[in-house]
């Protein structure tokens, strides 16, 4: 599909290339252009907490402090993507909204902990500060940038859009989704905008295009852009390209001979010549005939119509007839033109010329009806000039030997050629071979970072993993990672935010007593009911003084993943015994194999692009 997209410059660039490597064509039509605001630097005193509502703001930032120590808390994946980017270390997504943020906000952090500062635009979307603010947080901000609309379609995206020349619009926002429905009306598009589809980042975004008779409204299950980019799909998987060797030259066919067309006008005119010569003798039997009256029309089939004779001069006086001779009308057709292969044609050409200017004076001679001796000097004339037609037909227009050698010359030629084109043509196979390995290496490179943006939250990832699979169908170096990711790419895998809410949640299932046989007594039934209503666990004091059990493995637990090491977590969490731990092994060991194969992936592709695999981009 062809789909325009309305994002900033630079976060269009990046989709871009994100939807290329599914098999996309896009255009750029930012809705809003993003400029800096000539303000001082943020000031930082206190702040132990950033927020971050998008991309722009991360790159805002990034550009005026070189501050990366500072927690950071973004709203998505892809603002979250920007921040690690940007340099900044201890990164948390909230995947999600504004209000998905303050709840991560909540969670991670107390409001003792210090204060917040905002990164925002000049306009702001939602009231995070309000709600943080009203929970006791300390929450500044800084507007340090700003999104000025666009006032009209492109002309090649006005082009486009009233051609029929695109299939759909990706929408990330309520505000840029309605100057995209402004646009439209001022350019009096909204009858083609109805062959559009939307691909909208919430359903506010979808109600934002009302307006608007699109064809289809799609709405991304999470606020994300993997999300979004997983309900795009991949388009059908492209074919490599086939090479087709060039064809072999054939030789250049021999020049044509003109002598013998000029042979046959020679005739046409001998012909003419003679029949005005014999004039006198066929001249009286024909007359008679002209004077004859018109027969009856006959409906007939039509004949070939007979050449135009002019009737006889009448005599001047009865005493001195004069023989009148017939004009014959001469052919028009113009000789062919001359073989430039022929080096003596031009002169040839010129000696007809002045065989036909001859004629033309005998034929005007002729009809003056000359004296009986002036006919016999002409019928001599004419013999003469049939001498002279009969040497110029058997005198060929090009050297044979010369026309032997050129015949030879060509065949070498075309020898030749269809030798270095046998050499070419696999040439061009390797280089096709190649730049389709480092499209491939490309495409590894972008779907590998698509599926990273993923994993940052809890969404699904099965678009990027369908891409790799589509331009490496049998590449071993890469079947387990995507094994890995695609036993888990449809629906997603828990964010270790997720594990660590769910890892605080594990002794209270773990402390459920046993569900109760059917014959319980009452005092078993009261001291159940009891038990799920209080709940006693075993809390470290960071002493480490901790009984072993449960508990502690648990505590242990959370303290590796507090670390990042998701691995030990599963290590300790695995040695409690009883059921109760099993769902969150299964979710914490699926997060683990997806992280591992995309390690092993990005792995893979910066040794592809680096050289270092045989057959790779880089052979």
């Amino acid at each position: 599909m062809k789909l325009l997209l309305t994002r900033p410059a630079a976060d269009s660039a990046a989709l871009a290339a994100l939807l290329a490597a599914q098999g996309h064509t896009t255009m750029i039509e930012p809705m809003l252009e993003v400029k800096p605001l000539a303000v001082e630097p943020p000031a930082l005193d206190g702040v132990t907490g950033l927020l971050f509502t998008s991309a722009n703001g991360v790159r805002a930032f990034a550009a005026r402090s070189d501050r990366r120590d500072i927690a950071a808390y973004a709203v998505g994946d892809r603002t979250a993507t920007a921040a690690r980017e940007a340099g900044f270390t201890q990164v948390d997504s909230a995947e999600g909204d504004v209000e998905a943020l303050a709840r991560l906000v909540e969670r991670l952090r107390k409001p003792e902990d210090g204060a917040l500062l905002h990164i925002s635009g000049a306009v702001r979307a939602g009231n995070l500060a309000e709600v943080l603010s009203a929970k006791g947080y300390t929450v500044e901000h800084a507007a340090l940038y700003e999104a000025v609309a666009a006032t009209e379609f492109s002309a090649a995206t006005r082009a486009a859009l009233a051609g029929g020349g695109l299939d759909g619009v990706l929408l990330f926002s309520p505000r840029t989704a309605k100057q995209f429905v402004q646009l439209i009306q001022a350019a009096d598009l909204s009858d083609q905008a109805a062959r559009l589809r939307a691909w909208c980042l919430s359903r506010a975004v979808a109600d934002a295009l009302a307006p608007l008779p699109l064809a289809a409204r799609n709405v991304a299950p999470e606020p994300t852009q993997a999300s979004l980019l997983a309900l795009i799909g991949p388009a059908a998987a492209v074919p490599a390209p086939v090479v087709v060797p060039a064809a072999k030259a054939k030789p250049a066919p021999p020049p044509q001979q003109r002598g013998r067309s000029w042979l046959g006008v020679a005739a046409v005119v001998l012909l003419a010549i003679g029949a005005a010569a014999s004039a006198p003798q066929w001249l009286p039997l024909v007359e008679p005939l002209w004077h004859k009256p018109a027969p009856k029309q006959v409906a007939e089939a039509p004949k070939a119509p007979a050449p135009d004779v002019a009737p006889p001069a009448a005599p001047a006086d009865d005493t001195a007839p004069k023989t009148t001779i017939p004009e014959i009308a001469r052919p028009d057709a113009t000789p062919p033109a001359p073989s430039p292969a022929a080096a003596d044609t031009g002169d040839l050409a010129q000696r007809l010329d002045k065989l036909e200017s001859a004629l033309e004076e005998l034929r005007v001679e002729a009809a003056s009806a000359a004296p009986k001796g002036t006919l016999t000097a002409l019928q001599g004339r004419v013999e003469a000039l049939e001498h002279q037609a009969a040497d110029l037909a058997a005198r060929p227009s090009i050297d044979p030997k010369q026309l032997q050698d050129i015949a030879a010359d060509a065949k070498r030629q075309a020898t030749a050629l269809a030798q270095m084109n046998d050499r070419v043509t696999p040439l061009e196979a390797r280089i096709n071979q190649k730049a389709q390995a480092i499209r491939n290496d490309r495409t590894l490179v972008l779907a590998a970072g698509q599926i990273r943006d993923a994993l940052a939250g809890s969404g699904p990832f099965a678009a990027p993993v369908a891409v790799i699979r589509a331009v490496a169908p049998d590449d071993g170096a890469l079947d387990a990672p995507l094994e890995a990711l695609e036993a888990h790419a449809k629906e997603g895998v828990p964010s270790r935010v997720r594990l660590a809410q769910e890892l605080d949640d594990l002794p209270a299932k773990l402390a459920e007593p046993a569900p109760l046989a059917s014959d319980a007594g009452i005092w078993d039934r009261v001291t159940d009911k009891l038990g799920h209503l209080v709940t006693i666990r075993r809390v470290d004091d960071g002493s480490h003084t901790m009984p072993a059990g449960p508990d502690r493995l648990v505590a242990e637990a959370q303290e590796a993943l507090a670390a990042g090491d998701l691995a030990g977590a599963v290590e300790r969490v695995r040695k409690i015994d009883g059921a109760g731990a099993q769902p969150w092994l299964e979710s914490a060991q699926a997060r683990l194999d997806c992280e591992q194969a995309i390690q092993a992936l990005d792995a893979e592709a910066v040794k592809r692009l680096s050289g270092g695999a045989e057959g790779g981009a880089a052979e």
